[in-house]
């Protein structure tokens, strides 16, 4: 399950991420509301503007060091409706996306810019 967030719910996804023993539940503990995934099992959250329902493809581990790359397929989208353009895809600005950059610094899309390509 993949969650993206708005920065509605930044601060709650940063609690969630703590290295909490594995009886806690994270998102009982934060306060956030979950609703069932309809092809994997884990939950999404629930007021999350878009969710997307995935399985792993491949895991690649990083030579030395603890992480890995992991490569997801998406089997479902679950995208608020009011966040839809007429052309199906979604309004940046109304999604208002909080991206992590490192270490305790995330972001916002700033200023967004809107170059047409040329018709040919």
């Amino acid at each position: 399950m993949i969650n993206l967030v708005d920065q509605a719910l930044a601060e709650d996804m940063v609690k969630t991420a703590g290295e909490w023993p594995y009886e806690i539940d994270e998102f009982e503990m934060v306060g956030l509301e979950t609703a069932p995934s309809d092809l994997v099992k884990p939950p999404r959250v629930a007021n999350a503007p878009i969710a997307m329902e995935a399985k792993l493809a491949q895991l690649i581990p990083i030579p030395d060091s603890t992480s890995a790359l992991v490569l997801a397929r998406v089997e479902r989208f679950h995208i608020r409706q009011d966040l839809m353009l007429p052309k199906g895809t979604v309004d940046p600005v109304k999604f208002d996306p909080v991206a992590r950059l490192a270490s305790a610094d995330y972001t916002t899309l700033g200023t967004i810019l809107t170059i047409l390509r040329p018709e040919v």
